[in-house]
């Protein structure tokens, strides 16, 4: 038997994981005893690298959105439309690429939602805004701030919406336009002009 390291074990606990919620397995149904069985692993062995699977899922969700805050890195200066359109069309890439990330997206909303965990409010989305206001030298309406606010919420609603219709791929492309719609609330709100 090959002795892995406790980060061997959490990483491919986490890929076992992946491919349960990728296959069906809500978040609320994975236990580490499933993971175990379908990873062929000792359930002792399993739990001496995760305690729970809240922590499991705690780093499936760290995971997500360091995948996201990479794609939100590409963000640049071509305007407020363009350069938002671009970043939710990546944000639904990732979470469209893989059945486990909608779930991860699913789960992570009913926390917020029973208020188990609390966003920062639009960090990354003000990091984002202004990055696109300084790159495009664009001028707006609004702050940066009060912008952010307003977006992250609509965002919000799209992912209310997304917990209604679930991930299949007729949903997503509902998501897209639910999307799109974002952008040109925001591009209204904003009223972006030439700096």
């Amino acid at each position: 038997m090959v002795r892995m390291s406790v980060d061997q074990r959490r990483t491919h606990a986490r890929a076992v994981a992946r491919q349960l919620l990728g296959s069906g397995t809500t978040a609320e149904k994975l236990t580490l005893r499933s993971v175990a069985e379908a990873s062929g692993t000792p359930l002792a062995t399993l739990t001496y690298a995760y305690r729970s699977v809240t922590d499991l899922l705690a780093d499936l969700r760290a995971e997500f959105e360091a995948e996201c805050a990479e794609n939100q890195r590409h963000v640049g200066g071509r305007g407020l439309r363009i350069e938002l359109a671009r970043m939710l069309d990546g944000y639904l890439d990732v979470i469209a690429q893989d059945r486990a990330n909608a779930e991860i997206v699913r789960w992570q909303m009913l926390l917020i939602a029973r208020g188990d965990i609390v966003l920062s409010a639009g960090l990354s989305m003000r990091a984002c805004l202004r990055h696109i206001q300084e790159q495009s030298g664009e001028q707006w309406r609004l702050s940066v701030d009060e912008l952010s606010t307003v977006t992250q919420a609509m965002v919000s609603g799209m992912h209310v919406q997304f917990l209604v219709r679930g991930a299949d791929p007729v949903a997503l492309r509902a998501w897209r336009e639910d999307a799109a719609s974002v952008v040109d609330a925001a591009v209204t709100l904003a009223q972006p002009t030439e700096g």
